[in-house]
């Protein structure tokens, strides 16, 4: 709720729309950025307003939210670094074998699109063999209640009906938008 410090790690697509869509829905006192190349790091910093940091851990001590969007086969942020009740996305492309989060940060509670794919396709899960505690729909329908205080990882692989959802949505506004005539 009083998130102030935002950690993106990468520098890719996934870096910008999470800066863009943070930006969004909360505003923050300070945007890190860290990248496994520096250079690119620095011009992805400049574009979204970050500070950039040579150092992962440096970039993730004391950040109230994390967003790793890397491809790394091996793991970027470690559980150590985290700050107890920070909240952690993993959305990089990893492979089922891949992992961006360590086993430390993988003890944490862990929220999926689906358990079932993300037993058979998330790196992260697969290689830490983790516990899920839940998964995002039963938490956004209320049914299942993350403790407040605790530090949530999602991990997040990406799933099909959570494309057709976000295309409807995106269809429904801009027909909304198209009615009021501002299209």
């Amino acid at each position: 709720k009083d998130a102030r410090i935002v950690t993106i790690m990468g520098n890719g697509v996934q870096a910008r729309a999470h800066a863009q869509a943070l930006a969004e829905v909360r505003s923050c006192d300070e945007l890190r950025l860290w990248a496994r190349n520096e250079q690119n790091g620095r011009l992805r910093a400049e574009e979204i307003g970050a500070v950039v940091h040579a150092n992962a851990e440096d970039a993730v001590r004391d950040a109230d939210i994390i967003a790793c969007t890397t491809s790394s086969a091996e793991p970027i942020l470690e559980g150590a670094w985290l700050k107890p009740g920070a909240f952690v996305t993993s959305v990089g492309w990893n492979t089922s074998e891949g992992r961006e989060l360590d086993d430390a940060a993988m003890a944490n509670i862990v929220l999926v699109e689906s358990a079932e794919a993300a037993r058979d396709q998330a790196g992260d899960i697969r290689g830490s063999n983790c516990e899920i505690f839940a998964e995002i729909g039963d938490v956004f329908a209320g049914s299942t209640i993350v403790p407040e205080g605790e530090t949530i990882i999602y991990d997040s692989i990406g799933i099909a009906i959570m494309d057709v959802a976000a295309a409807q949505l995106a269809y429904n506004l801009i027909t909304q938008e198209s009615a009021k005539g501002k299209v």
